[in-house]
Formats: structure tokens, sequence, C-alpha cells
């Protein structure tokens, strides 16, 4: 029998449906089924059952992950109606504007259903059977409502890729903002020299933790402000030479060079100082001083962002359509899981996140761990003060360029260490068995951890309440659940920009900006299901050889990271992405030449070192020579004085 129902905008109690036994019987079974070309003032079946009971206030729908958990044909079930596309996730928005009985809402609909209509999936007289290939990609619950305001946490450089790709945009985006909770943009290449001395020194003399208990707090100075120092140190150079890793739109100086060499890769300063002139016309979108302590989803759409200005107690709340966190890798430093580490004094265990030069290693033994970037340059620089010789506790060689040196020996990665205080030494166990007396320092060049315990998503298990988005099962190894490390899956108006660790950092986020501006002003729509890329890399991960830990979650090493990169011109169009840069035949060669071109410049700095010592020898045999003859002088005299004495 037909069940012919008249919802009207006086008539709402007529409607005697229960939501969810409904969505028991009449989810599709088949799906092939997609409810699409719906008239403009008609609404699709799961919208009218929570429009109905949502003008009632009777209805409490279930998240879309447990429904499409309960019902996997629900996955598939796309329809689009007046409101746009949409998916199962907008019930909970359409269920609002039911209540708020917005105009767009407000007009009658005319439903009309039978037992085999239901069955079939013919919920509407007008509804179709459409084949897949018709199925039109859909996404978030912010679909019905214009995605305006755009909040970017971090003014580092992925930061400021977002910012510009934002902005590029002009007339879709009302209000886009920055907040970085220091005072400059720059990221890790904004190095505060005083802050960074003062933090030092207060370490040094027990003030400030700098060991294995770091968090996200920062270091509040004894001026009441808190700051986040960089990781940076005064000699970093670059690893990645500027026709590499310029923006398509801002090309980067060529490097000074050092006395007669030519230098191939950016100093520490002259990193920075390209980030500002970048950022120089983003300027009035920029708030510094301003740190984000707290991001979670509002009930239907949209997040609950709670900052405050540095050094106030005072805290603004903000709603914002879409959060884009940029960065934020360098807060958590990483240790490796070696026994007694957690016993050692703070002072005895160091992480390269506080390394600002050799200084303090003055005759000392010290470890350091791990054989990349930081870790090399450490060993390398340590060699000129320690005692000789240095250690470096390695795992695997290594991809990146290092100096090459008799004073550094490489160990086996450690097992475990003991501290004595009477003799104020570290003994260190190797896992081949080999032991190390008598070390005074350990510096751990063994990453950081991706920990964001101030973001919270709706859940993913279906259950009703949030979760942080870094779970504390996953020791901060990665992001989970996300669309080509970038969309959230719970909500895909969070995203993440800067987690990848390519080759070509700077051009990789603009690549990853442009999509991530291209979805949320909906040129791009995003995939059906989310979590595929995602399960697709624990896959590969788990098929590496050697093989690698989750932590390597985020590092797309070569040929992945181009193979990403042409996923994401096949996604977006060639069109979409013109500017830019892809791994082409030219910018290939120059990542195949980094290594050797490093080497080159830092065997250069080694022969520019020792040429300075070799003069400075020089010199000193020279004023010791000088010295010589005018102590021979004043001998002479002195004999002449004491002979003319004794025949007196």
């Amino acid at each position: 029998m037909t069940a012919r129902l008249a919802l009207l905008q006086s008539d709402r109690k007529r409607l005697e449906i229960h939501l969810r036994s409904l969505l028991e019987r009449t989810l599709l079974p088949d799906p092939t089924l997609a409810f699409t070309n719906v008239r403009p003032w008609t609404i699709g079946r799961y919208q009218s059952l929570a429009l109905a009971k949502g003008w009632e206030g009777t209805a409490r729908l279930p998240g879309e992950h447990r429904l499409r958990e309960k019902y996997p044909a629900a996955k598939k079930s796309l329809f689009h109606g007046f409101f746009g596309t949409v998916q199962i996730e907008a019930l909970p928005t359409v269920c609002r504007l039911a209540q708020q009985r917005e105009p767009c809402a407000r007009r009658s609909l005319r439903i009309g259903v039978t037992s085999r209509e239901w069955e079939q999936g013919y919920i509407f007289d007008y509804a179709e059977r459409l084949p897949a290939s018709h199925w039109k990609s859909a996404f978030w619950d912010a679909a019905v409502t214009p995605l305006r305001r755009v909040l970017i946490i971090g003014g580092g450089p992925s930061g400021l890729a977002v910012l510009k790709q934002l902005l590029d945009l002009p007339d879709h985006f009302t209000h886009v903002r920055c907040y970085e909770r220091r005072s400059e943009v720059g990221g890790v290449w904004f190095y505060e020299d005083e802050v960074t001395r003062e933090m030092e020194a207060r370490r040094a003399a027990g003030e400030v933790e700098g060991g294995m208990r770091e968090g996200l707090e920062g270091f509040v100075s004894k001026n009441g402000r808190k700051y986040w120092p960089s990781p940076a140190y005064p000699a970093l150079r670059g690893n990645v030479p500027p026709g590499i890793l310029s923006f398509s739109t801002h090309p980067m100086p060529t490097p000074a060079p050092t006395g007669a060499d030519p230098e191939a890769f950016p100093t520490l300063a002259e990193t920075h100082a390209y980030l500002l002139d970048y950022a120089a016309p983003l300027r009035r979108h920029i708030h510094l001083n301003r740190e984000v302590v707290s991001v979670r989803p509002l009930p239907h759409s949209g997040w609950s962002v709670r900052s405050r200005i540095n050094g106030e107690r005072e805290e603004l709340e903000e709603e914002w359509d879409a959060v884009v966190v940029g960065g934020g890798w360098y807060d958590n430093p990483d240790f490796p899981p070696v026994e007694g580490f957690s016993e050692l004094p703070k002072e005895k265990l160091r992480h390269a996140k506080y390394y600002r030069g050799p200084e303090s290693f003055q005759h000392k033994c010290i470890i350091v761990i791990g054989h990349a970037n930081s870790s090399n340059d450490i060993a390398t620089h340590a060699r000129l003060n320690a005692r000789l010789p240095v250690y470096r506790s390695v795992r695997s060689p290594s991809v990146h360029a290092f100096l090459p040196s008799s004073d550094i020996i490489n160990v086996p990665p450690l097992r475990r260490v003991s501290y004595d205080p009477l003799t104020d030494k570290i003994s260190c166990e190797f896992l081949d068995g080999t032991k190390l007396e008598d070390v005074d320092v350990i510096i751990s060049g063994t990453g950081y951890n991706a920990r964001f315990p101030w973001i919270k998503v709706p859940r993913l298990d279906g259950c009703e309440g949030e979760e942080e988005v870094t779970p504390e099962d996953l020791k901060g190894a990665y992001v989970p659940n996300l669309h080509h490390h970038i969309f959230h899956a719970a909500r895909p108006t969070l995203a993440f920009i800067g987690l990848v660790m390519p080759q070509s950092p700077f051009t990789f986020f603009e690549l990853q900006s442009r999509v991530l501006a291209l979805v949320l002003s909906r040129r791009l729509s995003l995939p059906h299901d989310l979590l595929a890329s995602h399960r697709e890399r624990l896959a590969e991960i788990d098929c590496m050889n050697p093989p690698k830990s989750v932590r390597h979650y985020h590092i797309l090493r070569f040929p992945k990271e181009a193979e990403y990169i042409e996923e994401l011109f096949a996604w977006a169009g060639e069109d979409a992405l013109r500017g830019c840069k892809r791994w082409d035949t030219e910018r290939d060669g120059a990542r195949l030449a980094l290594r050797p071109t490093k080497e080159r410049d830092l065997l250069r700095a080694e022969q520019r070192r020792l040429g300075a010592l070799q003069k400075e020898a020089e010199k000193a045999k020279e004023e010791r020579k000088a010295e010589a003859a005018v102590e021979g002088v004043r001998i002479e005299l002195e004999t002449a004085r004491i002979g003319a004495a004794v025949k007196a």
C-alpha cells in the first residue's frame, strides 16, 4: 500500500516516521543506486528524513562514519539537491537548518513512497537509477554552508604557501588569517639569538628542562613571554639549492660566495631573508605572537579555535569554516628507546633541537646518535672541540651528504646506558655487545614526534564525541587518517600542510597548498573514500625492504615523492596546477647532483678551515721566533749585567 506523505511548513506533526527504523530498512542494498539530478525544490532521501524529524526536534542522527561502518553500501549512496553536492555527513547540518527554519528549508515537499520503492531505492517519484560512472564526488557537511573563513596555524614556509594560495582566490574566501605564535614568520629558519642564549644558559643552570621531558609549552623567558626557539643553529647551511627550493613565483637569490669559493646552498640568514621577502605582500593577513591553544569540531560543521596573545592569559574563541595546520614537527624531540635513557641527568642527554655550537663539548667524549643532516653536522662540528674521536651511532648507511673524517668513528646502535654519579660518566653498551666507558654527553639527532594534543576531531569509530588527531598509542609516529597527507577523513575541513618530508620542501608545500585551495573553494572534489590513500601508505610501509617503521609514513623517498606529485597532478589536472613545480628532467638532474655538490662544498669548507689553521700555526711560529729572539737578547743583556757585577 502506498503511503503518501505531505510535509508542509504548517503541518509537521502529520509525519509519523521513526527515523532510525527507516534507516535500518532503507539504506541501499545495491550500491549502483544513486540519487542525483533531483529537482531544485527537493532534497535527497536521507535529507528528507532528517529534515522531517529535525523539524520536529525529535531526531538525533548517527554520525556519518557510524552509518558507513554499519552499512557499507552507504559509502556510494550519493545524492545532491538544492544545497549542492552533499553526502551522508550533511545530515546534521540539514537537521540544524530545519530547526532554524531557513528560507531554503521551508519549501513544501511532496514525497511519494511505496514499500516496493523503499526496498528498491526509488524513494522519490523522480529518483533515477544511474550507473556508477554518473556518480558525482561529494564531500563534507560544510557543502551546505559556503567555506569563507579559513584559519592557518603557523607562519613557516608551509603556512606562508597556504596563505598565498588561498589569497590568490580573492572571490571565494572572505576571511583568511595566519596565526603565528612567535614574533616573526619563517618557522625553523627564524633564529632568535638572544632568546636562544638565555634559554641555553638557564638550561645549563638547571632552570629549564631540555632532555626527554621537553613538550609543547615553550620556554617562558624572564620577561614573562613564551618562546619556541628554532632547532636551527648559527652555522646552519641548507641542503637544497635555490633552483630546486624556490617557490614558483618567487625566485631565490644565489647564495653569497665564501671568499673565492661559490656556495651552492643558502645559509640560515639567507633563507630567512628570502621567506621574509616572500611574506611581505601577505603581512596584513598574518597575526604574530598569537598562540593557538585549542582546535575542536563544532557540532555540525566548522571549528572552534581558542587562541591567546603571547604573554596574556585571556583567550579568544572564534569559529572558522576550515583550519589548516602548517608544519609543527619540531615541538616534540624524539629519542630512541634505549634502556637507561630516562635515568640520565638532563645535561647528559641532549637533543639536536638544542644544539647551537660545539663550544659546550670542550674536551668531552661524546656520542652522536643518527646519520641524517643534523647528526652529521653536529659530529663534524664537535670534532673541533671534543675529545677525539667523536662517536656516531648509526643503524644504516646515510643517504645524506656528510664530511668523511678520521676523527669520527661509526658505532652500532645503543642497547643500554648507565650513569655513575661518582665519576659523572656514562657507560654505553651497543647492540653488537661492544662497550664504551667514560662518555660525557649523548646527543640524539633522531628526529621529532608528530603530536598535536590540542587538536580534536570527530571520532572515526562511529561513537559520539571527539578524539585527539594524533592518538597516544601512535607515540607521535605520524598523523593518521589523512587523505594524501593533507585532508583529515573525519572532517576534511581540517587539513595539514608540511607533514611530508620531501626533497624540495618549499615547492612541495606550494603544490599541496594549491590542491588544498582548489578543494576548499569547491573547484576540486574529494574522492568517496578518504581513507584509501592512508591504507595504501601503511601497506607500502609494510612491504618496504628493508623493513621500515611507521615513522616513515610522512617520509617520501624517491621515486615515491615524484609519484605523489604526479598523483596530485592527475587528480587536480594540469591546468589547475599550472605553475607548480614537478620533477622534470632538468630538476631531476639537479636532484641527483645534490649529494656530490654538498660533499664538494663540505670539503671546500674543510679545506678553508685547515688553511686557516695552517696560517694560524705559521703566525704562531713566527711569533714564537720573535719571542725567542727577544728572549735571547734579554738573556744576553742579563748575562752581561751579571758578569759586570761579578767583576765589580
